[in-house]
């Protein structure tokens, strides 16, 4: 028996489906009706690493990011990490100035109110 692999996946009819690498019988109507979408080397979908591409010598090996730190370990804080303590610095700063504080300003609005508060620090000190 002949066998043809599928060059490629797509749907035949809405019960028969090819899958790329896929081996079919040579003689099947599927096949016989669409012979372009078959070939009959083997070796067109064997999985190798180009030389050029890979180099096991210089692979990273034993390399594995941890999810959580050490005790005492520091780690660099993202962006949105930063403006989160940021802020939270802001509101504890405002209401120590006795502002009330709406939970639901922003970062921006934290920083306006704030700078009200050093110019008017400013002007009495005038």
């Amino acid at each position: 028996m002949a066998v043809v692999y599928a060059t490629f996946s797509t749907w035949v009819t809405p019960t028969v489906q090819i899958e790329r690498g896929e081996i079919w019988d040579a003689d099947d109507p599927v096949v016989a009706s669409h012979p372009d979408w078959f070939t009959s080397d083997p070796s067109a979908f064997a999985r190798r690493s180009a030389a050029d591409v890979y180099n096991a010598g210089n692979a990273e090996t034993g390399r594995v990011e941890k999810a959580t730190a050490e005790p005492g370990e520091k780690r660099a804080l993202s962006k949105t990490d930063q403006a989160f303590d940021e802020a939270a610095s802001l509101r504890e700063e405002l209401e120590n100035a006795d502002v009330k504080v709406d939970g639901r300003w922003g970062l921006d609005r934290l920083r306006e109110e704030y700078a009200k508060i050093n110019e008017a620090a400013e002007t009495t000190d005038e």
